[in-house]
Formats: structure tokens, C-alpha cells, sequence
């Protein structure tokens, strides 16, 4: 029985798209078993404990990083980018250390809503095919990245398709309860032809239509 659950991802950094994927993540785990202890790797602990009355620890202090995982029952990882090396190497690097870290502790691990790509590098090619593939469950918010999971050399029927987390959020627990109109800024970014500016184009009609909001 799952009693304590780690979620990693690129939370305390004051990135809205990420800390709504934390929202909906705390809220759909509470809303299975409000008894649920959740830890959060974060960037800003103190801030992501006050926030989401969640614990939390400093995602770059090996010791409490390695405890956590140590005393936790099941470890994931929720959505954005995390899966890349096209900013930066050192991104993939350290979630595929998470991944393996929880592994070597045996601990199950979740990958849920993940973008993956582009991953750029062979080197880190390998390793994503020969961590991921001992991933307890894996899905993504899009083709392209079950794709990139191919090339990889992952089995095709280890990722599963299904939305970005941040969808799974009720709107009420994410903008004010209000009749006022508000804004919504929307930012795209090239990353292939996966078709997202459809579903968002969908999002931001619904948006209008229902809340009143300006684009």
C-alpha cells in the first residue's frame, strides 16, 4: 500500500506551467487518499511547503535527496520538459539519476505527462533506453515524444499517450472564482509538428466562451 510518495520535476523555480502540474498532481493523489504523505523535490522548499501543504526538500541536497527516496514508497516524476538535453545536459542527467537512484533503492517509479525531447546526444540516448526501460510506468502528453522514446529504442508500447497534467486540473482550484474577465497569455514554442497548436487553439476557445477570458 502506497503511504508516501515522491514527486520530482522542475517545481520551485517559479515556472507557472510546472507548479500547475504540481498543483494537479497534489490534488489528484489527495482527492485517491487524503492520508497520502507527499514529498516534493523542489528548488524552493520552504516556498512549495507554504504553497501546497506538502514537505519538501532542496532538490540539490544529495543527502536529503537520497533520504527521501530512501523512505518513500513510490517516486514521480510530473510532467514539462524534463527529458531533454537541447537547453542544457545537465537536465536529463539529473532525472535520470532520480530514476536510477530510486531504482537502486527499489522503490517503484511513475513518469507521468512527460515532453520528451529533443535528446540530442547518443550518449545520453543509451542511457535514457537502458534507464527507462526498467520505469515501472511511463505516458506523455503527445506522439512526438513517445516517438523520441522510440528512437531511443524503447518498446514501442512502453509509453502510452495520454495529456499533459496540467489538463487534469480542475479551473477552479487554478484562477480565481470571480465573474470578472481575465487574461490569459499563451506562449508557443517550436519543438515538431505534433499538432498542439490545435489542442490549445480548442483550450483557448473554451476559455473564452466559458470564462470570458481575454487571449
Amino acid at each position: 500500500m502506497v503511504k508516501n510518495i515522491v514527486l520530482a520535476g522542475y517545481y520551485g523555480f517559479d515556472n507557472a506551467g510546472d507548479e500547475l502540474i504540481l498543483l494537479s498532481l497534489i490534488s489528484g493523489l489527495r482527492s485517491m487518499d487524503g492520508n497520502i504523505k507527499i514529498t516534493v523535490l523542489s528548488a524552493s522548499p520552504e516556498k512549495t511547503k507554504s504553497s501546497h501543504g506538502v514537505e519538501a526538500v532542496n532538490r540539490w541536497n544529495p543527502l536529503s535527496v537520497a533520504a527521501a527516496v530512501k523512505n518513500t514508497d513510490l517516486m514521480v516524476f510530473g510532467g514539462g520538459g524534463l527529458l531533454q538535453d537541447i537547453t542544457s545536459a545537465r537536465s536529463i542527467l539529473y532525472y535520470l539519476g532520480l530514476i536510477r537512484l530510486a531504482g537502486l533503492f527499489g522503490k517503484k517509479v511513475f513518469l507521468l505527462g512527460q515532453g520528451v525531447g529533443p535528446i540530442m546526444r547518443k550518449i545520453n540516448r543509451i542511457m535514457a533506453k537502458s534507464i527507462l526501460s526498467k520505469v515501472d510506468l511511463i505516458t506523455v502528453r503527445d506522439v512526438e515524444s513517445a516517438r523520441i522514446l522510440k528512437d531511443c529504442g524503447l518498446d514501442n508500447s512502453k509509453a502510452v499517450v495520454t495529456a499533459d497534467l496540467a489538463y487534469a486540473l480542475n479551473p477552479e482550484e487554478a484562477t480565481k472564482k470571480s465573474s470578472e474577465s481575465f487574461t490569459v497569455g499563451v506562449v508557443l514554442r517550436e519543438r515538431g509538428d505534433n499538432g498542439i497548436e490545435s489542442y490549445i487553439k480548442k483550450v483557448c476557445e473554451r476559455l473564452k466562451e466559458k470564462y470570458g477570458a481575454r487571449i
